[in-house]
């Protein structure tokens, strides 16, 4: 009986003393995550940023929080006591890939704590061996990306020149487009009223009839350049060659209105590429004076002769200056002080006599509607720029091409300055109706 009891006895401690080992285990196993977690937390930046040294990273009890591919969290403990780094341990390259992983910012678990602590196993030649394979491929992804970049720059470089060179293109045919900064009109609201009252001023010597000043007809009418720049196109003369300013200099023709020519044909040139010739002949100055009563008929002839040795000028223009009474015709454009401009057009056509036979004009439609488009150009880009439009009833020359005009920039009382200034509105207006 009491051998029974004793063995009862004995069978009863072993019970309770296996259940106290696990209930120990368990709790310390508990307890240990919780003390791990923190610890690893707290050391893992100087792990990671290697501020300790191998045995310590060997030596050190950590808690390995992972996620499953399917993304459900879960947890373990990879290392209890300092022995499971020798059992099983990390390997140096997992410990950088991990660290890459970091760097890439790769999602962590919910609480934040990602405190994997390699413990390495492997001596100071398997370190060094892994540390030269590494660098081998960094090397190798070095040159790899180099390479990528070089080709990438090499497309940049191509894409920026292939840009370049059709951005170059582009302002060489196409013309920069202006803020419209005044009245925009069309041939709806340009009626004969209308165009009589803002539009023209009528010489007493002539008339105009609704069937020449219909703005439908003038401006349905094809004022486009036809020839390229391969060839003259525009023809710059000066019936008057000698009008002068207020502060012109004598027998200095750049100061006169010849000056002012050669920098209206500079502008078309340069900046809107067109083939111009500018013909600076006197045709007012006989025996060393001012004698203007011939010439209209010496320009004639001349400029005749011009245009049959270039029969691709499309355009010509007689520019002159007005002479007036009274204040000098200027204004401001863009911020400059900039004479004004009047377009001229001859009718062939007086009051006592109506049409003149002598002076005939088969482009008077021509030239009207080529005066006119200009006129609405400067009325929407430049404001105040223009005055009216003068008709009068003689010819001027103006019977030479369908596209020419008289040109009246200021007067006598403008200074070079503002003439010059004139000029720069002025061909752009020209660009915009001929391109």
């Amino acid at each position: 009986m009491a051998h029974r009891s004793k063995t009862v006895l004995v069978f009863t401690w072993t019970i309770i003393f296996i259940l106290g080992i696990y209930i120990i285990f368990f709790g310390v196993t508990n307890f240990s995550k919780e003390m791990c977690k923190d610890a690893a937390y707290k050391m893992q930046e100087r792990i990671w940023a290697g501020s300790l040294d191998l045995s310590a990273k060997m030596l050190f009890p950590a808690v390995n929080y992972t996620s499953s591919a399917d993304g459900e969290k879960s947890q373990k403990i990879s290392e209890f006591f300092s022995m499971y780094g020798f059992l099983n341990p990390f390997s140096y390259e997992a410990v950088m890939q991990k660290q890459d992983r970091q760097t890439l910012g790769n999602a962590v678990s919910q609480e934040g704590y990602d405190c994997a602590i390699s413990v390495v196993s492997q001596n100071i030649e398997d370190d060094i061996h892994a540390n030269i394979i590494l660098e081998d491929e960094a090397e190798v992804n070095i040159d790899t990306v180099t390479s990528l970049e070089e080709i990438e720059n090499e497309a940049i470089r191509e894409n920026e020149e292939a840009v370049s060179t059709n951005a170059e293109i582009a302002v060489d045919n196409i013309q920069e487009e202006k803020e419209v900064t005044g009245i925009s009109y069309d041939a709806a609201t340009l009626d004969f009223d209308f165009l009589m009252n803002n539009f023209y001023t009528v010489d007493s010597t002539t008339n105009i009839t609704k069937e020449q000043l219909d703005a439908s007809k003038l401006l349905g009418m094809d004022m486009k350049m036809k020839s390229d720049s391969s060839s003259p196109q525009i023809l710059i003369y000066h019936t008057h060659s000698q009008e002068e300013f207020v502060d012109s200099k004598k027998n200095d023709s750049s100061t006169m209105v010849v000056g002012v020519g050669d920098y209206l044909a500079k502008l078309l040139t340069e900046k809107y590429g067109f083939n111009v010739i500018h013909d600076t002949t006197c045709y007012d100055l006989i025996d060393g004076k001012i004698d203007r009563n011939k010439a209209y008929s010496l320009a004639c002839k001349n400029v005749t002769k011009i245009l049959k040795d270039n029969p691709s000028i499309e355009v010509v223009i007689d520019l002159h200056r007005d002479g007036i009474e009274g204040d000098k015709l200027v204004t401001d454009i863009n911020g400059k002080q900039t004479a004004k401009i009047m377009f001229f057009n001859g009718l062939s056509y007086t009051n006592k006599n109506g049409k003149i036979d002598y002076l005939q004009n088969p482009y008077i439609d021509e030239n009207l509607s080529f005066s006119l488009k200009l006129q609405i150009e400067a009325a929407k880009y430049y404001p105040g720029l223009m005055r009216k439009i003068y008709l009068k009833g003689y010819r001027y020359n103006l019977h030479l091409k369908p596209k020419s005009m008289l040109v009246e920039v200021g007067a006598q009382n403008n200074t070079l300055q503002e003439e010059l200034n004139a000029m720069e509105p002025l061909a752009d207006i020209l660009s915009k109706v001929l391109q």
